[in-house]
């Protein structure tokens, strides 16, 4: 990169996987970074918190996925994002560059005995990112929601990370998404691309498996993943597709 180059968020935070005690923050930067999210109570004293695995802090990363666990339901919180450039990455010697932030940002955990639900779904947006500012300023402008749901066919086909970042991410983030989660939901167009198999790093799970269900309020939902809609050897996937065994281990 040019020695000058400053690093920036390259996405707003955008909220996944939110339950009543937990929810997933992610953003993307531009550089590789040690990251981390402060949040409390409005007014609380914030705590910081961070990804590790194996007793590893995730770091010299882009995209980042932290998940804030414990919260209380029915209950509002505010964040704010962190992201400390790492410029060089040695076994034995780490340089650490300026450190960036965005926020504070609110949200609020679902309760648990909630009476109603309300949500908005979009399909088939196919790389048309105004069809969410636009329609989302229309219609969900001035109404109380609690999550979005992208049900498929979000892109044409998926090569890179650019049009996940401004084709969804970016729309996203400008309307909704650092304040109400959503669900990204797999079509049979999103599995198309030299880029679909990272298209998943993107985006927060529950157990890591696109499909799932989970209660909300009154009702239950049933999160399925269509894959494509040819048989596994059609010429068109050249080999590379196995979604009949994985819509029986679904069913």
């Amino acid at each position: 990169k040019p020695a000058d180059a400053a690093n920036t968020f390259l996405t707003e935070p955008y909220l996944q996987h939110m339950t009543e005690n937990a929810v997933t923050i992610m953003w993307i930067t531009s550089e590789k970074c040690f990251s981390w999210v402060e949040i409390s109570e409005p007014g609380g004293t914030p705590e910081k918190i961070y990804s590790a695995r194996n007793g590893l802090k995730q770091a010299y990363n882009r995209i980042n996925k932290i998940r804030a666990t414990g919260l209380k339901p029915g209950t509002a919180y505010q964040y704010t994002i962190f992201s400390q450039e790492i410029q060089l990455f040695e076994p034995y010697k780490v340089v650490y560059g300026n450190t960036i932030q965005k926020g504070p940002f609110t949200f609020k955990t679902p309760g648990l005995k909630d009476d109603t639900v309300s949500f908005v779904v979009f399909n088939d947006m196919h790389n048309h990112p105004q069809n969410v500012t636009e329609l989302m300023g229309k219609f969900a402008g001035d109404k109380d929601y609690d999550f979005v749901a992208y049900n498929g066919d979000s892109f044409n086909w998926v090569d890179g990370e650019e049009p996940i970042i401004k084709d969804l991410l970016t729309p996203s983030g400008k309307v909704f998404s650092a304040t109400h989660p959503f669900l990204m939901i797999q079509g049979n167009h999103e599995p198309r691309g030299n880029y679909a198999r990272q298209m998943f790093d993107y985006f927060d799970y529950p157990d890591d498996s696109c499909y799932y269900a989970f209660t909300r309020g009154p009702v239950r939902f049933v999160v399925m993943d269509s894959g494509e809609d040819k048989e596994d050897t059609h010429a068109e996937y050249s080999g590379l597709i196995s979604f009949d065994d994985y819509r029986e281990k679904q069913a």
